[in-house]
């Protein structure tokens, strides 16, 4: 037997066993990368992503969660292109950049700076380690708290890129939490 649960924020869960409450899973398949984007693009969160994967990128990997409740939904893709490329990311990053930081994870600077913005968690590493190597440059293009969250950063928006010129590798992310 099922019970309909309505919850506050409008959703209905069907709960019956302990499998059917359960998160969605992360999508990786490159092929929703342009539904992904679409959907992110509406949500004016991923205007800096590539409209496709460029056909120059030797190793890609893509991260999607779309959220669970009141767990956060994001959208990373990580590409290995040619050193030309990367260093011109690099130079467009920096210009455009509200903030940067060099290596760590989406939350490492807010409990000593409280005009940081969250960055990604490293969702597309290839060890499933979340925290990004010192080589990898976090560059924050926006963010935004909303101002009833209760306190700071507790629910908000942010996107950006994390470059290595040392690996030449380009992350786009985008977090919505």
């Amino acid at each position: 037997m099922k019970t309909v649960i309505s919850v506050w924020l409008g959703v209905s869960l069907a709960i019956g066993s302990a499998q059917e409450f359960r998160p969605p899973p992360v999508e990786t398949r490159l092929t929703k990368y342009p539904a992904l984007l679409a959907e992110w693009r509406k949500q004016g969160l991923a205007k800096h992503f590539p409209d496709a994967i460029p056909s120059n990128a030797t190793t890609v990997k893509l991260s999607h969660f779309p959220g669970f409740l009141q767990g956060g939904a994001w959208l990373q893709l990580r590409l290995t292109l040619p050193p030309g490329t990367v260093a011109k990311a690099y130079e467009d990053a920096s210009k455009r950049a509200k903030q940067f930081y060099d290596g760590g994870d989406g939350n490492d600077r807010l409990d000593n700076d409280e005009n940081a913005i969250p960055g990604p968690d490293f969702v597309t590493s290839d060890d499933k380690v979340e925290s990004f190597p010192a080589d990898y440059r976090i560059f924050i293009h926006y963010g935004r708290s909303p101002e009833d969250a209760g306190f700071k950063w507790n629910h908000g928006q942010s996107y950006g890129v994390v470059i290595s010129r040392k690996r030449n590798e380009v992350i786009y992310f985008a977090i919505n939490w």
